[in-house]
Order: structure tokens, then C-alpha cells, then sequence
């Protein structure tokens, strides 16, 4: 259903003070056979359109790009549909990556926190509130990140073991395969950035299993 509000998300990428080289929607609904037009607009403007099988879920947004190149030389940036993004998002987040080479940079980040010897749960988690790179900071695609080329190298040879650990929380698995490769997240600023929500996107969606059902808390002793 979200086809019909994807536009305003890709638009609001594209009216930024930085462009990204390529700009790819990845579907992976075999039912869209035909596009609204505001997306057939968008390709005529060089969106690129993938559709690949279904059982990825939410991975879909990574694991096709990691798949798709043997060495990658340039980092993937990972965003949401329903997100209203702000006029210097993908700037920001390419120049804390040139202070921070080799560090996952997010927008969003949360402070894993620890209940003994084990990771808290993730309600107990605060918002990030510096920009030290760590691998205590756990970053949310929501908001968007930046993730250099080896750590895509990293994610496309780790396999699909997240369709069984975490097949809806990507960013358990994306977190988790920073830290065991090396990678550690740095914030783009001191405070977490939440943007708006592209209207008519909420009526369903993982957000109520993931953080108030036990989702993210079963993903999160699986992958870390």
C-alpha cells in the first residue's frame, strides 16, 4: 500500500543539497506490476526501479545492493519509504564519513545499554547524545545511515542467517555485523534526529512488535 506515498520520500531525497550517484527503489511485491505515475515520473528522472523475489522483507532494503557488486567501492546509504527527509540529510552524513572513514554513520542512534553480564532490553535504551564513534551506538535506518564499502563487502558474505536471527529487524543485523567485522556508529550530531512521517504511511506496519512486543528483544539475543 505504501507505493502510493513512496514518492514524497524519494523526492524529499532528491531535493537535497547533496544527490546521491544512484537512487534505487528496491520492491519486492511481484503484484506491482504496474507503477503509479508518480513513480514512472521519477524514473524518467533516473530513479531506479529494482524488483527482486519476495522473502527478504525489510532486508530488502540492503541485501540486493550488497549482492549486486563483488567488491563495492562506494558506501550504501539506507532509507525508508515513509520518511520525510531534511534538505541537508545525505550532505551531513557524507561529511561526518570523511571526519569518521571507516565508521557507520547514522542520523538516529540509540545507546545500548547492559543488564549484567547481558545487553539490555531495548526499551532500556536512551537516545545517543554525542558523536564519539562506538559500538555501544546502535543506529536506525528510519532516520538513515551510511555504511562504508567493506562493511557492505562484510554484510553480502555474511549470507541470510537474519531470515532466521532477525527476519524484521535489519538493523539487529546490520548493527551486529558492524561490530563483528570492526565497524563501529557514530551519531551525525549530538541529538537524534527523528523527521517526519510521510502522512497515510502509519496505519500498519513492524514498529508496535519490534519495540513493544518482544521483536526486537529476541532479535537482539539472537544477533548480539
Amino acid at each position: 500500500s505504501r507505493i502510493a506515498f513512496a514518492w514524497a520520500a524519494i523526492e524529499s531525497i532528491a531535493a537535497g543539497s547533496s544527490r546521491p550517484l544512484r537512487l534505487v527503489l528496491w520492491l519486492d511485491d511481484p503484484s506491482l506490476t504496474r507503477l503509479p505515475r508518480s513513480i514512472e515520473r521519477l524514473e524518467r528522472r533516473g530513479l531506479e526501479v529494482r524488483h527482486v523475489p519476495p522473502g527478504l522483507g525489510v532486508h530488502t532494503k540492503w541485501r540486493p545492493h550488497a549482492l549486486s557488486e563483488r567488491v563495492h567501492a562506494l558506501p550504501m546509504v539506507t532509507s525508508d519509504d515513509d520518511q520525510l527527509y531534511p534538505h541537508g540529510w545525505l550532505a551531513e552524513l557524507l561529511l561526518t564519513a570523511a571526519e569518521h572513514p571507516a565508521t557507520v554513520v547514522a542520523h538516529r542512534a540509540h545507546e545500548i545499554s547492559a543488564e549484567g553480564d547481558r545487553v539490555g532490553s531495548y526499551l532500556s535504551w536512551s537516545p545517543v547524545a554525542h558523536t564519539r564513534p562506538s559500538y555501544a551506538a546502535f543506529g536506525t535506518s528510519v532516520s538513515g545511515q551510511l555504511l562504508p564499502p567493506r562493511l557492505v563487502d562484510a554484510l553480502r558474505d555474511r549470507g541470510e542467517g537474519f531470515l532466521e536471527r532477525a527476519p524484521h529487524q535489519d538493523d539487529v543485523w546490520l548493527h551486529a555485523t558492524a561490530v563483528a567485522t570492526g565497524f563501529r556508529t557514530v551519531q551525525v550530531r549530538a541529538q537524534s534526529a527523528n523527521y517526519p512521517f510521510v502522512p497515510g504511511t502509519q496505519t500498519g506496519g513492524l514498529y508496535i512488535a519490534n519495540v513493544f512486543g518482544d521483536g526486537n528483544d529476541r532479535a537482539i539475543a539472537a544477533c548480539l
